[in-house]
């Protein structure tokens, strides 16, 4: 069965959950061995400082077995010694000497043996009969990896478990650890592993990041400290080497006297006598440090230091358990004076099998390959008698490569010791062993070249490969040193022996780092799974992105296209808080993301100058940039950022970075569809309650009113326009900031041939987002003054409609993505909803159309009645005057003389000439009315017409002196002489009527190049401003109680108005009430050249 990395993460994670939700630690075993296809299975815990294992939990076995295997003892060294990398089949044989045959059923079934290592140590082996039909699991598959980890954890629960059963006490603590670290230091042949192995144990006690022991030695005045064990910093060496340079051990010694006992300094006390030393701490984050000097009999023999990236305080037990290290250390080294000086003498040869045998101890103890190729080399230079030695180690496929030195007799080798390009030519090309000699030109290339020739040292280097892994180790030796045949002969194997046991650590390394990985991984999936903020959902990503790759700042960055917006978070070690942004500011990951592509790099930084003006060495970094895609693309990216003073990113490393961006998208994903199907919820809600407002408005105007108030209270919009083109015409309505606004101010904006129909036109929606005070389109300039910065226009259409709907606010910004949207929505739900309020506001029209032409038909059918009665009255009058004038010439003409005969005659001819301008002007309303009036236009002779005129309205006894001025050029125009002949008569007889006998009536007249212009002045009573608007009606008659009662039926003026805009004219007035009035006739009048022509007014209709 084959199991990816996610597979692996839910079997670690399903195995944990059974445990918490109550199953036992047996039944959680039993699941451990169905995931392998196993029938039975025993796990063998160590327990306390034992040296054997014991059975402990057993599934699927029946009640003997389990009692048989009960009494049975697995000692650590026999497990120690099987060839195993992840598991190791066991045969029948090996389980005899046991006494565990009994465990495998069936002869034919396998039987897999798993160790269980915590911290390098043995802790428990898993025994598991496999049938033979059952593939094994391969040993560098995640399915190995995982059964590793949940061992380790099952190992821990069960631990705990009997510590909650009262067990261990915590007042025994101490004891027990300072036991732990006795037994490291106590009888311990390699002190250099002692020592190695005593700092790994006192970093997890004290729960510090790191920590070195070095090696003093030398006589007073000129002492050197060599490097003996580090965990977690290289840059220590840099440290010691400046703290030596100034004087470090006269200070040490100086504390040891005096009387305040002081053990250690920490790193307010080292940054107080060595100033220097804060660049050191800066670049590398270290917040809390501590050095204490191993001292025996007085002599300083060597330093421990530990510092952590966290503030630390120690109390008073880990005090006590530093105390009685340093001590214990102390007469480790000096017992190691004796050891050290016969070391160096010509040794006989090398013991090929102890020293195999002395490798796999190592190995078995070493945390890391380094550590474990540091020790090994020290051994082998030592029992060689080498003055320097290296080693030079990698893969073929991966550019990664450690390069680790030895010499007691340097200090400050990482200024001597170098990565040369020499070593990685040698490392490819070099088969068999060879002698580089002082003066061999390739010595220049490789490690040491200086120090080798002044001391005249030769270097052997010994070579060594396996499926892809690669050692080249270097030993330098005295030019008069010879090795033995022997040595020589077991150079090789030795060196082969290293590389095969470096590769199996290797592997074993990675297996604690996939346990690790699956325990991150399945924090944080529990922890997402129980977040509900997306905010803290990319802080548990950035958070444990940066647990899982184990490196100083880790991002997350997620990026919204549409909405034009990011969100991110960055997690350091001391929290998202004092995360330093500009992780995501660099050109090159912003580049890489936005193509889709991950990233990964190394590169070096420059020096820093801190607060003091001092510098900061720089540190290389590692990078990885994963980008985050979707479904429906581009979400964002992961961003790791390792400084190499830690070791730089790895293939691991890469592999977990792309499951854990695998896990970011869905995280992403969901709560992007979670937060889309609220956003549409929420969007939903509002169009239901716009779609009832709708519904329910019984006219446009309440639908208008009642829409401006849902889109304010949505979105804020200010501004609601909504023209309507239909059947009925056009309504426009318009409601700014809840009130409802005058339609005409945008008449502008909505010009049918405007930018703006014509963009509706185009691509049905407009948007103008924060209007430019310089760029303003037609009508834009009214909707700035009205306070708008933005407005959005959708085009409506509907059933027999078509309109626009404009909504417009006041805030700066553009409209959203959902703002648009819910426009667009909102206009198709206008498109069928406005189509009720219009027929409603049209039916609502009709009837006020017809109630209008029934009141104008009213209004007609009175006039009628009202000029039948005037015109009675008007022709009864001088009908009576003729027919009794009449009769008095014809029954008493012979007796009249001729004075009362010419008198008779003359009111006859008032009377008939009164009757005469009655008719007329009935007949010229009477084609007015009916919209036949014709008009025949030719050249008029104004002096002879106005003369005639005025000699008229003399004969009739007008009391007025009329004086006429037609100035020059105005003599002859075009008009109709009959028609104009009524409109002058009208006017001049009505100055009359309203002026006081005896007054002057002005006739002037003048002309333009495109009308002649004909008034008449009287200097009378004048009109008010109340009657001028009804001075042009039928019917009505002005203000006479100056002068009695006006004879008339009030149609001059309404005749003169229309007839002189039968000649496509106007009438002008201009009165000033008690001084007069002015009318002024408007004629429009043929340029020189053009021809006069007869036309017909056929619009001038009542």
């Amino acid at each position: 069965m084959n199991m990816d990395l996610k597979d692996a993460v839910d079997l670690y994670r399903d195995v944990l959950q059974r445990y918490s939700q109550g199953f036992s630690l047996e039944e959680v075993l039993g699941s451990v061995a169905e995931a392998l296809g196993g029938e039975c299975a025993v796990l063998f815990i160590r327990k306390e400082m034992s040296s054997f294992l014991e059975p402990r939990l057993a599934w699927n076995m029946a009640e003997e077995d389990r009692e048989r295997i009960r009494e049975r003892l697995v000692p650590m060294e026999w497990v120690a010694r099987q060839p195993a990398r992840r598991y190791v089949a066991v045969d029948m044989a090996k389980l005899s000497e046991l006494g565990l045959e009994d465990v495998c059923s069936k002869p034919s079934d396998a039987m897999l043996l798993f160790p269980v290592r915590s911290h390098a140590h043995l802790r428990a082996a898993l025994l598991v009969a496999i049938p033979r039909e059952i593939s094994l699991p391969d040993q560098q598959s995640y399915r190995a990896a995982a059964i590793g980890a949940v061992l380790e954890r099952m190992v821990e629960l069960f631990s705990f478990e009997q510590k909650a059963d009262g067990e261990e006490s915590d007042k025994e603590t101490p004891a027990v650890e300072l036991g732990i670290i006795s037994n490291y230091l106590i009888g311990k042949a390699d002190h250099a592993r002692a020592a190695s192995l005593s700092l790994d144990l006192l970093i997890k006690l004290l729960n510090v990041d790191g920590g070195t022991i070095h090696r003093v030695r030398g006589a007073p005045g000129g002492q050197q400290a060599a490097l003996v064990a580090s965990r977690g910093w290289g840059g220590m060496p840099e440290i010691i080497d400046h703290l030596f340079e100034n004087n470090l051990i006269e200070v040490l010694q100086a504390m040891r006297r005096s009387e305040e006992g002081e053990f250690s300094l920490d790193a307010g006390r080292i940054a107080e006598y060595f100033p220097g030393v804060k660049p050191f701490f800066h670049a590398n984050q270290v917040k809390s440090f501590l050095l204490t000097p191993i001292f025996h009999e007085d002599r300083l023999v060597g330093l421990l230091t530990l510092f952590g990236k966290a503030y630390t305080a120690m109390e008073a037990k880990d005090m006590e358990l530093l105390v009685q290290l340093s001590y214990r250390l102390g007469l480790l080294f000096s017992g190691e004076e004796t050891g050290t000086r016969m070391a160096k003498e010509p040794a006989a040869g090398l013991d090929f099998p102890a020293l195999v045998e002395d490798f796999a101890r190592i190995s078995d103890g070493a945390l890391s390959v380094d550590d474990f190729l540091s020790t090994a080399l020290r051994s082998v230079s030592v029992e060689l008698g080498a003055s320097m030695s290296f080693i030079y180690c990698g893969e073929d496929i991966s550019p990664e490569r450690s390069f680790l030195w030895f010499t007691d007799t340097v200090y400050g080798g990482e200024s001597v010791f170098r990565n040369t390009p020499g070593l990685e030519r040698m490392a490819a090309h070099l088969q068999r062993m060879a002698v580089v000699k002082p003066d061999n030109p390739a010595m220049k290339e490789l490690p040491a070249a200086e120090l080798a020739s002044v001391e005249n040292l030769v270097l052997l280097l010994v070579p060594a490969r396996e499926s892809g892994m690669f050692v080249l180790s270097g030993l330098y030796f005295p030019a008069e040193r010879r090795l033995t045949k022997a040595e020589i002969d077991s150079l090789q194997p030795a060196t082969a022996m290293l590389l095969s046991l470096a590769r199996g650590l290797k592997e074993r390394t990675q297996a604690e780092g996939y346990r690790r990985s699956l325990e991150i991984l399945t924090e944080i999936e529990g922890e997402l799974t129980a977040c509900e903020s997306p905010e803290r959902a990319l802080r548990i990503l950035a958070r444990g992105g940066r647990e899982l790759l184990d490196c100083d700042r880790a991002a997350i960055l997620v990026v919204d296209e549409k909405a034009g917006t990011f969100e991110g978070a960055v997690e350091t070690a001391e929290g998202c808080e004092a995360a330093d942004i500009n992780l995501l500011a660099s050109r090159e990951i912003a580049a890489v993301l936005e193509r889709g592509h991950a990233l990964y790099s190394r590169e070096p930084r420059e020096e820093k100058e801190t607060a003091a003006g001092e510098s900061s060495p720089g540190v290389d970094r590692s990078i990885i940039a994963v980008p985050l895609i979707g479904r429906k693309g581009r979400l964002g990216g992961l961003v790791f950022e390792k400084l190499e003073r830690d070791g730089s990113f790895g293939e691991l490393h890469r592999r977990l970075a792309h499951f854990l961006a695998g896990q970011a998208v869905s995280v992403l994903e969901t709560y992007m569809e979670g937060a889309r199907l609220e956003s549409a919820a929420d969007e939903n809600r509002i169009l239901l309650r716009i779609s009832r407002r709708l519904s329910s408005a019984l006219t446009l105007e309440e639908l208008c009113g009642g829409l401006s108030k849902e889109l304010d209270a949505t979105m804020g919009a200010d501004l609601l326009l909504l023209s309507i083109y239909g059947k009925a015409g056009i309504r426009r309505l318009v409601w700014l900031k809840g009130e409802k606004d005058e339609a005409e101010a945008y008449e502008e904006l909505l010009d049918a041939q405007g930018p703006l129909m014509m963009a509706l036109s185009c691509a049905g929606r407009l948007i103008r987002n924060n209007i430019n005070t310089f760029l303003r389109g037609p009508g834009e300039d009214e909707l700035a003054i009205k306070g708008i910065r933005s407005y959005m226009a959708v085009a409506l259409q509907g059933e027999d409609m078509k309109g626009v709907l404009l909504v417009g606010n006041s805030r700066s910004g553009a409209f959203s993505e959902r703002e648009v949207a819910l426009i667009e929505r909102t206009a198709s739900l206008l498109g069928t909803s406005a189509t009720a309020p219009m027929r409603h506001d049209s039916l609502q029209g009709r009837i006020r159309l017809l109630e209008e032409m029934c009141r104008d038909q009213e209004e007609k059918v009175r006039n009628k009645t009202d000029l039948i009665n005037m015109a009675s009255h008007e022709i009864r009058h001088p009908l009576t005057l003729i027919m009794g004038f009449s009769e008095v010439l014809r029954d008493y003409g012979d007796t009249l003389d001729a004075m009362e005969s010419h008198e008779v005659v003359d009111k006859l001819s008032k009377a008939a000439d009164r009757l005469r301008r009655s008719v007329v002007n009935m007949m010229e309303v009477s084609r007015l009315e009916s919209g036949k009036l014709g008009l025949n236009a030719e050249e008029v002779d104004l002096n002879t017409l106005l003369g005639s005129l005025v000699e008229e309205l003399q004969a009739r006894s007008v009391e007025h002196a009329i004086e006429v001025d037609v100035e020059l050029g105005a003599e002859r125009i075009v008009a109709d002489r009959d028609k104009l002949e009524i409109i002058l008569f009208n006017l001049m007889d009505n100055a009359a009527k309203y002026s006081s006998p005896g007054g002057t009536i002005d006739v002037f007249a003048r002309r333009t190049s495109r009308e002649a212009i004909i008034g008449v002045r009287d200097h009378g009573q004048g009109i008010s401003e109340e009657s001028i608007s009804f001075i042009f009606q039928p019917f009505r008659q002005g203000e006479g109680k100056e002068f009695g009662p006006i004879k008339g039926m009030g149609l001059g003026l309404y005749i003169v108005n229309r007839l002189t805009e039968a000649h496509g004219g106007r009438i002008e007035v201009r009165s000033e009430h008690g001084r007069g009035s002015t009318f002024i006739a408007h004629l429009p009048q043929p340029e020189v050249g053009e021809q006069t022509h007869t036309y017909r007014s056929d619009a001038m209709r009542a």
